[in-house]
């Protein structure tokens, strides 16, 4: 396909920091969501606590259940820009960024920079990309490595670059390999695996191991992995049996333990229909982007020298279209027959598909550049098959039907808003919903008039900036929404009322990362060893401790370290003392905590200890589950309270709060001095 392109110019170059402006907007102005956000916060906070950065450790004990790269990341991000929800979630926004820029890179190396510029902007605003670049989970990390390690390939089997370039491209590519690995485990390699035999099978050889010198990369992606795989196996002996089997095969056939991931399961329908939703807008695109891989790749006549035994003359293009082909398919479609798809595994498609979509419209947008640059020429070549994709007139149509939809919607949302509680609960939401819908509304509104009128500018500059202004509210939502699923603001309220002794007790949830949410917020810019040798010399000579209970609960958390710490409280090889939270282990089938290699996690307790503690003179706290279904009638709330528990002292969201009579009496105390200062 020639490249007769406009030039690059200075706003391409400042495309990139746009996208960047827009990937970390507001990823600072809400507290961290439960479960997943907090546990990857916490263990990233924990590394840098105990100074091991070889065992991932949650609440104070050890968390198998993923690689290291995400905490990692987040760990060098915290000790660089300070404990914030900022710094937390930058390693994720910078992921999804680092997408949009492999994505506008190879979209320029294959059609040329109107392909770039679209590509990008795309990427920036659609919608599963966008929201899960301020939601810490691994799968935008994985979809971008996964980018670049095609891109990377298809670098290195294409016309034989220049050397210097050659181990560039080498480097790149494995090096993306082995970080897949340490972000996801074995999937990502999987997925790699499978770009390889994509182009053996397309180009009917196995030059492509050749080409990528194979061997070679196998050598450098071991020396990558093997230091932290050796380290953890001997610090955490029956590491890799465990996550290869639970991790890995288990969860293949939907029979990991536990199976803590419920309410992010779907069904099959569902996982495609979700799967779509992330890719808004731009999903209204893939019949044209299936008909423009099958039209590129000329699979019927490759087909047909196939049966002949014949080779067909392969172009990069060719190459390129196959591998992003194979990278947004293949995560999709691997998922589907398996019981144990969640409703983000299909966001590392996003990258891929983008491209391709970038692709498909850029070439419209040329040729109508090309059209628009010859009036005179006949009409017949004017509507000629090839200068016009005939889906461009149906996306026109969708998109004047969807503005209507959202401008409909607008007219009814008073009804709406009574049907979802959510909206009725908090006013806020309407002013949100119904600017989201109009901004939608005109959004569609003016792409559909564009693309019938061949102004394809004018169309896909209203569904940007419409876009950026939908993700504007979205932050707005993130932050009114955080009481429901952080902790923050929870922690904030007890802790500045609470003594340090306080022992923090949570029921346990489907998710034990749940319980890093209450830890990441005790610990964040806290120093507790001081305040506990103080508190210890002003209460007696004797060290502050918790006699109560069983002798498992005193670990050996309080044998390692010179300070004799209160159950509640770790430090571990003489580092910094933090705080963690008792989980109940018997709260019921919803609550079942994992079973990780080793010894049992410190912080678990059986309701005999959570009554033994409540009863004692050291005041405590319990917290129920995040996660409760309130819609469950199995599921009660009563038998995991403890016996002569009155009414919660404090709600927030599904969650309550009770106190035992050491603490409501310390509450006390604390508003008596807090009077006489007044």
């Amino acid at each position: 396909m020639p490249k007769a392109h406009p030039k690059t110019n200075i706003i391409d170059l400042l495309l990139p920091f746009l996208a960047l402006g827009l990937i970390t907007m507001g990823i600072g102005g809400y507290g961290l969501y439960e479960p997943h956000e907090t546990h990857f916060a916490m263990v990233g906070s924990e590394m840098l606590l105990r100074n091991d950065w070889v065992t991932p450790h949650l609440n104070g004990s050890p968390y198998l259940n993923k690689p290291p790269l995400m905490y990692w990341l987040i760990a060098t991000s915290i000790n660089l820009f300070g404990n914030t929800e900022f710094a937390a979630r930058l390693p994720i926004a910078l992921s999804a960024w680092g997408g949009i820029i492999v994505a506008g890179k190879w979209s320029f190396d294959l059609w040329g920079v109107i392909a770039y510029r679209v590509t990008t902007l795309m990427l920036s605003v659609t919608l599963g990309w966008y929201i899960f670049s301020h939601q810490i989970l691994l799968d935008v990390l994985l979809g971008t490595l996964l980018l670049a390690s095609n891109y990377f390939l298809w670098k290195l089997i294409c016309k034989p670059p220049a050397r210097a370039y050659f181990w560039l491209y080498f480097l790149g590519l494995y090096l993306s390999i082995a970080l897949c690995l340490l972000t996801k485990g074995l999937i990502g390699l999987f997925f790699i695996s499978f770009s390889y035999i994509a182009i053996t099978i397309y180009h009917r050889s196995f030059r492509v191991f050749s080409q990528s010198r194979l061997l070679l990369g196998f050598l450098l992606v071991s020396a990558i992995i093997l230091p932290w795989g050796l380290a953890i196996e001997h610090s955490n002996p029956g590491f890799w049996h465990y996550f290869l089997t639970n991790e890995h095969l288990n969860r293949l056939v939907g029979q990991r333990f536990p199976s803590d991931y419920e309410v992010s399961k779907t069904s099959l329908g569902g996982y495609l229909g979700i799967t779509a939703l992330w890719c808004f807008p731009w999903v209204i695109f893939v019949p044209g982007v299936i008909l423009f891989i099958w039209q590129r790749l000329e699979l019927i006549k490759t087909f047909q020298f196939f049966r002949a035994k014949k080779s067909l003359p392969i172009s990069p293009e060719q190459n390129g279209i196959l591998l992003l082909a194979i990278a947004f398919i293949l995560p999709i479609a691997t998922f589907l027959p398996l019981p144990s798809r969640l409703i983000y595994y299909g966001i590392p498609a996003i990258p891929a598909y983008i491209t391709l979509s970038g692709g498909l419209l850029s070439q419209q947008f040329l040729h109508h550049q090309q059209q628009a640059s010859r009036p005179y020429q006949s009409l017949k070549n004017k509507y000629n098959s090839e200068k016009h994709n005939p889906f461009f007139d149906f996306y026109g149509y969708i998109f004047l039907l969807l503005g209507a939809v959202f401008a409909i919607a607008i007219t009814i949302f008073p009804n709406l808003a009574t049907i979802f509680s959510v909206i009725a609960e908090y006013q806020v939401f309407r002013s949100i919903f119904i600017t989201v819908l109009l901004s939608l509304a005109v959004g569609f509104l003016l792409a559909g008039m564009g693309i019938l009128k061949r102004d394809y500018q004018i169309a896909f500059n209203s569904l940007v900036i419409c876009f950026c202004l939908v993700f504007a509210i979205f932050n707005l939502g993130f932050s009114v929404f955080q009481n429901e699923r952080s902790s923050k603001k929870l922690v904030e309220v007890l802790d500045q009322h609470l003594p340090i002794s306080t022992l923090w007790i949570f029921e346990g949830s489907r998710e034990i990362g749940s319980a890093g949410g209450l830890s990441y917020y005790l610990n964040r810019n806290k120093q507790y060893a001081q305040d506990l040798k103080i508190s210890a010399s002003s209460t007696s000579s004797q060290p502050v401790s918790n006699q109560a209970g069983s002798d498992q609960m005193e670990t050996s958390q309080t044998k390692a370290s010179r300070l004799l710490l209160p159950l509640g409280f770790v430090q571990e090889n003489n580092q910094q003392v933090y705080r963690n939270v008792l989980v109940l282990e018997d709260g019921g089938k919803n609550r079942i905590p994992p079973r990780f290699p080793g010894s049992k996690p410190s912080y678990l307790i059986n309701k005999r200890n959570l009554q033994t503690y409540w009863d004692s003179q050291r005041p405590t706290l319990f917290i129920t589950d995040l996660l409760r279904s309130e819609q469950d009638p199995e599921d009660p709330i009563r038998p995991n309270l403890p016996n002569n528990v009155e009414e919660p002292i404090f709600t927030i969201g599904t969650r309550q709060v009770y106190l035992n009579r050491a603490a409501v009496q310390s509450i006390k105390i604390d508003q008596a001095k807090i009077d006489r200062e007044k």
